[in-house]
């Protein structure tokens, strides 16, 4: 029963993050880019833990586009379980991330959490002049979405 419930509460806590993230109109977005010959958005990434539970998660992100990323030291986490909450989490500055070129960035959570699986990273970063959404998590992938006013 316990699990059910648990299980409940993370697809409710799912659909009300996902609810209130802003998507992009890709399409038009996507000629805009060929047309203007500028650099597709293309990364790769993954949360590395040191332990079950602490409080930091690091980003282990890779650059194959062809512009500058730079991400934000301000993210937000969602721990293991998903049900318990999630939490702002603050790097200690904005880290450039070059072409070709990989980082490991560590973000400081206020309380120790729990890691795992499905624990995902939401995180901004900019590409060629744009701000973006980026999520990552081992049983959630990789994702990202163009930020709007």
């Amino acid at each position: 029963m316990k699990r059910k419930v648990a299980g409940i509460l993370f697809a409710l806590l799912t659909l009300v993050v996902a609810s209130s993230l802003v998507f992009a109109d890709t399409a038009e977005e996507t000629v805009e880019k060929k047309a203007s010959g500028a650099g597709e958005v293309n990364f790769t990434a993954r949360l590395n833990f040191e332990s079950e539970m602490d409080n930091h998660v690091e980003l282990e992100l890779s650059n194959h586009g062809t512009s500058d990323m730079l991400i934000s030291r301000q993210a937000h986490y969602i721990d293991e379980i998903g049900s318990a909450g999630s939490w702002d989490c603050r790097g200690t500055e904005d880290v450039p991330v070059g072409p070709g070129k990989s980082q490991h960035i560590k973000f400081e959570i206020a309380a120790p959490v729990s890691h795992g699986k499905n624990s995902i990273l939401a995180f901004f970063f900019q590409y060629d002049g744009k701000w973006y959404l980026g999520k990552v998590g081992e049983n959630n992938g990789v994702e990202y979405f163009l930020q709007h006013n």
